[in-house]
């Protein structure tokens, strides 16, 4: 009955937020299909420093677009609106089956189990905005993904991978950095813990410069993944954008050239000079955080207080759980002092 509920919030008419259609969508759509009157947000629309990576938007909508496309369906306004949030449904399953993985592997044997389909499911947040295309509801999902790795049995293809889902979280939000930093903290303590009890079983005492060549050589597949995947993203932003150019034979590389594949992909056509690069490299991450940082920015989109997140924002989202994190990070004292919860914790 949930299921067919989280269902429902695909059909829903209207949209919860305008960035709804504009962080996705509208870019999208305009590129895959050729539309003329669709407006490209000013993230996007900032040529010389734009805001946003394009990778995202073809990932949660723009890839969908390009297979309905091929197929032959028209650009109508249901198929628009429609084939992401189904993408984004199908998404959420994931999350759930990631969800229980999670708790399975973090829940200690004498706890109390929960059921988390059923938690998550009567959550609106989690039911209608995860089949939404926000750029939140990405970074939200490739939190669950690197939380989901970092609590499964550590190999390089999995450290490898953490690194990618790193690279792009920050391309999606550089607000991701946050969230990952307890998830990064544990996975360094995780692995250290483990290299510890190991070495001292094998060795005895634990010195420092092996315990740092050993964290080192744990990080070295996830920076390399993450120089790979955080290079490429830069690559395709700059060629989208237009500040970088493949030259054929000194003029700028186009369709209509018909360069054949095996001249693209030869190392010797680039050796040879036949294929060149030209312009500069665009950081989107970068320019998104130089943005914000400018209070004059930030005043062309409205300034609310400091305290709107915590006294709106997250009582309408979280509801009873925000009251649940009070009552756990600020317990009543006056529990302690009549003994009912045992002697009162100090830092």
């Amino acid at each position: 009955l949930l299921l067919a509920l989280r269902a429902l919030c695909i059909l829903a008419p209207g949209y919860v937020h305008p960035d709804e259609w504009f962080q996705s969508p509208e870019v999208t759509a305009s590129d895959v299909y050729a539309l003329k009157e669709t407006f490209i947000p000013w993230e996007f629309a900032l040529t010389q420093s734009p805001c946003r990576t394009i990778v995202v938007p073809y990932a949660n909508s723009g890839g969908i677009y390009y297979i309905a496309k091929s197929l032959g369906i028209p650009p109508l306004t249901n198929i628009l609106v429609y084939l992401p949030r189904i993408c984004l449904f199908l998404c959420s399953l994931l999350v759930e089956r990631a969800a229980v993985k999670i708790s399975r592997s973090m829940q200690s044997k004498d706890s109390s189990s929960v059921n988390i389909p059923t938690l998550l499911s009567t959550s609106w947040s989690f039911a209608l905005l995860f089949t939404r295309t926000f750029s939140n509801t990405v970074e939200a999902l490739l939190v669950i993904v690197a939380l989901y790795l970092s609590t499964s049995p550590q190999t390089w293809a999995r450290t490898a991978a953490i690194g990618s889902v790193i690279a792009l979280g920050l391309f999606t939000r550089f607000t991701f950095a946050f969230y990952f930093a307890p998830i990064g903290l544990y996975l360094l303590w995780k692995h250290d813990d483990a290299w510890r009890t190991s070495y001292t079983k094998r060795t005895g005492p634990v010195h420092l410069r092996p315990r740092l060549y050993a964290t080192l050589v744990y990080l070295l597949p996830m920076l390399l993944s993450f120089v790979a995947t955080a290079t490429t993203i830069v690559v395709i932003d700059s060629l989208y954008f237009g500040h970088l150019k493949v030259m054929y034979r000194l003029s700028p590389l186009s369709l209509s050239h018909g360069v054949p594949l095996f001249t693209l992909l030869s190392p010797w056509s680039w050796l040879r000079g036949d294929l060149t690069v030209a312009g500069g490299l665009t950081f989107t991450p970068l320019n998104s955080l130089l943005y914000n940082m400018d209070p004059a920015n930030l005043a062309l989109h409205g300034i609310h207080p400091r305290w709107t997140h915590i006294m709106v924002n997250m009582p309408v989202s979280l509801i009873i759980i925000e009251l649940v994190c009070v009552c756990v990070i600020f317990p009543d004292p006056l529990l302690y002092h009549h003994g009912s919860l045992g002697p009162y914790p100090r830092c």
